[in-house]
C-alpha cells in the first residue's frame, strides 16, 4: 500500500509524468501508483492549474531585475528591459 501523498507531492509526480516519456499507466505501474487514482488526482488538480489566475511577481534576487508570470505549472521570466514598443508596432 503506497503512503498518503501532499497535494504537492501528487503535483510532483503529475509533472513528472507529463515530461517523461512514459504513459500514466506505464509510469503508475513503475511505481506502485494505483493508475485510476493517478488520473483523478492528475484531473483534480490540472482543474485546479487551470484556474489558478495570472500572476506577476517582480524578481529581486537577480543581478538584472526581471519580471516572472506565472499560470498554473507555466512560467515566464523577462528582463525589466524588455520594451513592450517593439511587440506592439
Amino acid at each position: 500500500m503506497m503512503a498518503r501523498l501532499t497535494q504537492a507531492q501528487w503535483r510532483s509526480l503529475i509533472e513528472e509524468q507529463s515530461t517523461s516519456e512514459q504513459t500514466a499507466v506505464a509510469f503508475c505501474a513503475e511505481r506502485g501508483i494505483d493508475y485510476k487514482h493517478f488520473s483523478t488526482r492528475k484531473k483534480t488538480i490540472g482543474d485546479a492549474i487551470r484556474r489558478k489566475p495570472l500572476c506577476c511577481d517582480s524578481d529581486q534576487t537577480t543581478r538584472n531585475q526581471s519580471i516572472q508570470l506565472h499560470s498554473g505549472v507555466v512560467q515566464l521570466r523577462m528582463p525589466t528591459s524588455v520594451s513592450a514598443r517593439g511587440w506592439l508596432s
